[in-house]
């Protein structure tokens, strides 16, 4: 099987999975609206072209996109603008890459997220759980490391500070904010957030 074939099987068979599933589709990259609740899977290519691994992002329809302060598109998102990312993998790995030209791959992909993809997205369901579920002796939890993984503590913060900002739940916005600015050095832009959500409760 070449290379070419592999990556577009991949996108077939995938691809289908995921229209099944309630996702739009555009080249490599899927996308469903569970509204606030952004679903995305997107196949990256490895630099040496040799295999490629599949990353499941989470984001919600009222954060602005990841790392900035830029509003969302909704159906035009990718992994990338996601809060909240992830890989696919097979055992539980923190990365896994499948090898283009290896047969096997296609069907291992397919089960893969059959039985943890979903599992991932799954778990963001009846807003504002699962971030409500959250308190700040949890914040380094495994339960909060399971929900938003790959995050710095303090951008975890800033998410469920950002949740009961959205949900004008005052209290919980300053509590969650001042907790965030405790914590959070030197970094000029989460300070300004942190900021903006306190001057607008207080």
């Amino acid at each position: 099987m070449s290379s070419v074939n592999s990556v577009a099987d991949v996108k077939q068979r995938l691809g289908a999975l995921l229209l099944d599933a309630g996702f739009t589709g555009r080249d490599l990259e899927w996308v469903r609206v569970r509204n606030p609740f952004i679903d995305c899977v997107d196949m990256q290519l490895r630099s040496d072209a040799a295999a490629y691994c599949v990353n499941l992002g989470e984001h919600l329809s009222f954060l602005p996109a990841a790392g900035g302060s830029a509003p969302i598109d909704a159906e035009n998102m990718s992994s990338v603008d996601c809060e909240i990312k992830s890989r696919l993998t097979p055992h539980g790995e923190s990365e896994y890459w499948w090898k283009i030209g290896c047969e096997s791959s296609v069907d291992e992909i397919v089960r893969c997220f059959n039985k943890s993809g979903e599992e991932f997205f799954h778990q963001y369901r009846n807003f504002p759980k699962p971030f409500s579920d959250i308190d700040m002796s949890m914040i380094d939890s495994e339960a909060a490391l399971k929900l938003m993984p790959t995050m710095t503590k303090v951008r975890r913060i800033l998410v469920i500070a950002r949740v009961h900002d959205h949900l004008c739940d005052a209290s919980n916005a300053i509590a969650w904010a001042e907790f965030g600015y405790q914590n959070v050095g030197v970094a000029v832009s989460l300070k300004a957030a942190f900021r903006e959500i306190l001057l607008k409760h207080k």
